[in-house]
């Protein structure tokens, strides 16, 4: 079965999905279209057998073999962006989780219909970075400004589909990172930004960058049933060792695309960010930001503790549930590293017609 990227010659014709103005059929050499401008993707011949979704995936992994076999490698072209595919008649994930790490975005392409019924996780927390987290287009967020004195500022939590939060200032002399732009709803399948990392303080250790949310792409011709979860959250940032480091920006949501006449269920799609790490002081190392919960999507991820009085706590990340769309700024320390930065959100996108019916969403969807 060849997957093929969707610069062949197409013609109008024939609805894919419902979609009479946006849809392209199969054209003279018999190649078979999925999903919708600008999420496209095109098989030679419609796929026989259904797959039932049950262990991990690594969407980089040279030997995994759930990702569609092509002549060369296994990854194709959807809308210019290189992802890992499975294509099949009906795809089903029944229960449990369904972890997905690796380079690049999952697609899951379907003749029929889509269930989910677990829980189909593309999220970064701590030890895993989703399904093309940290997209490579995101600006840089550099560290914070230079240290002055005893302290370091915090980073900025990673920008996506919402603001990220600013890094915590030290004495007011080491800058916080500023966060960067958000950049909106995305017309390439891709994953959300990390947070910055924070200074490293007087012989401290700065925290780490939480790592963004990861990209996948679901367009059946069928039906979409959404019974459990698709998570596509960042991870918090890392805490800052003493002496008075400054703590890691949260990383933002990645992207949740869902492409379907209908969609049915009253299951959950969750794109939130993480919590910034904590400041440290001089004897205190700070604690790591939360990643969101995505059994309680309305909580926003907290931001880690400060390590001791004079150190500053990370920003929570951002949770449009609970109303708040951006991520929050970290504190700042006073004799002590100044907190990560909150990320802001993801973005989920609905194509082909489908509305969210009952299914709970963080961020809300735009088409």
């Amino acid at each position: 079965m060849f997957l093929l990227a969707c610069g062949c010659s197409f013609h109008h014709g024939a609805a894919i999905n419902g979609d009479d103005d946006a849809a392209l059929a199969p054209d003279a050499i018999g190649t078979d279209c999925y999903g919708h401008a600008p999420f496209t993707a095109c098989i030679a011949a419609p796929p026989t057998a259904q797959v039932t979704l049950s262990q991990d995936l690594d969407t980089g992994a040279a030997d995994d073999t759930l990702c569609t076999e092509l002549p060369g490698g296994r990854h194709v072209a959807i809308g210019g962006v290189t992802a890992c595919a499975i294509a099949a008649t009906d795809i089903t994930l029944p229960s449990g989780t369904v972890h997905v790490i690796g380079t690049l975005p999952l697609a899951l392409l379907a003749s029929g219909s889509i269930t989910i019924g677990g829980t189909l996780d593309v999220s970064s927390a701590a030890g895993r970075v989703g399904a093309g987290a940290d997209d490579g287009s995101c600006p840089m967020l550099g560290v914070t400004g230079a240290t002055f004195g005893c302290c370091a500022g915090g980073g900025a939590g990673g920008s996506f589909g919402t603001q990220g939060g600013n890094g915590g200032t030290a004495e007011s002399l080491s800058l916080g990172g500023a966060a960067s732009a958000a950049t909106g709803s995305p017309d390439l399948l891709r994953g959300g930004c990390s947070g910055a990392a924070g200074g490293s303080g007087s012989g401290g250790t700065g925290g780490g960058i939480g790592h963004s949310g990861g990209a996948v792409y679901l367009v059946a011709r069928g039906q979409i049933t959404l019974g459990g979860e698709i998570n596509a959250s960042g991870a918090g940032g890392a805490k800052a060792g003493k002496a008075d480091g400054g703590g890691g920006g949260g990383g933002s949501g990645g992207l949740i695309v869902l492409d379907a006449p209908q969609l049915a269920g009253s299951g959950t799609l969750v794109a939130n960010g993480g919590g910034g790490g904590g400041g440290a002081d001089n004897g205190h190392d700070g604690s790591d930001g939360a990643a969101p919960d995505p059994d309680n999507i309305g909580d926003a991820a907290d931001g880690g503790s400060a390590g001791g009085g004079a150190a500053g706590s990370g920003g929570s990340g951002a949770a449009a549930q609970l109303g708040a769309a951006f991520g929050f700024s970290g504190g700042a320390g006073g004799g002590g590293g100044g907190g990560g930065g909150g990320g802001g959100l993801g973005v989920i996108r609905l194509r082909g017609g489908a509305t969210i019916g009952s299914v709970t969403s963080s961020p809300g969807p735009v088409d």
